[in-house]
């Protein structure tokens, strides 16, 4: 009966944390996209969450999870993503243009600190914790399509698990281990 209360206790506070930092995060709810086309793998799924938020006035992107590409490649993979995301603000966000009038947006990219690999799947990487490298911009929409981004500040958010930040991946490291995959600077 104490392992049920118990297990009881830590779903509920897990789906409150969760539901939490969702709606702090994102009033207006995140939205999954999956993209493709890294030069290194091309047929990867890289998944991502959007959050496109008009009445906080900020837009928000989370990596969440690469599937088909090896792990060496991930810190590739999030740089790419990143100044993927950037290349294509308008077709994330549709016409939510910033500064037709008014000021820059806010744009945050959450890049995973740690990752590990799925046992149940072959390269396949979802991020480990709740551990961000948090890229701050500004965009401003100047028309016909041209964007004007302003680089803000980069850095780490969140509390990633010791052994995420110790490890290091390799082809040797068991499924399911975390490593760290990015280093935030």
């Amino acid at each position: 009966m104490k392992k049920l209360v118990l297990i009881l206790a830590i779903a509920s506070l897990a789906l409150i944390s969760n539901h939490e930092m969702r709606g702090q995060d994102c009033p207006s709810g995140w939205q999954q996209r999956t993209v493709y086309g890294y030069p290194q793998c091309p047929n990867a799924e890289i998944k991502i969450e959007v959050c496109c938020s008009i009445t906080s006035g900020q837009v928000q992107f989370r990596f969440i999870g690469v599937n088909g590409c090896s792990g060496y490649y991930l810190p590739s993979t999030m740089d790419w993503l990143s100044a993927r995301v950037r290349a294509n603000y308008l077709e994330f966000c549709g016409v939510w243009a910033p500064c037709n009038p008014g000021p820059p947006k806010d744009v945050y990219i959450r890049i995973p600190l740690c990752f590990y690999e799925n046992d149940q799947q072959e390269n396949d990487f979802l991020f480990c914790d709740e551990s961000w490298c948090l890229e701050h911009w500004t965009v401003c929409d100047l028309g016909g399509g041209q964007m004007d981004w302003n680089f803000i500040s980069k850095n780490k958010t969140g509390n990633p698990f010791p052994q995420c930040l110790n490890n290091e991946y390799s082809e040797q490291l068991p499924p399911g281990t975390c490593f760290r995959a990015e280093d935030c600077q």
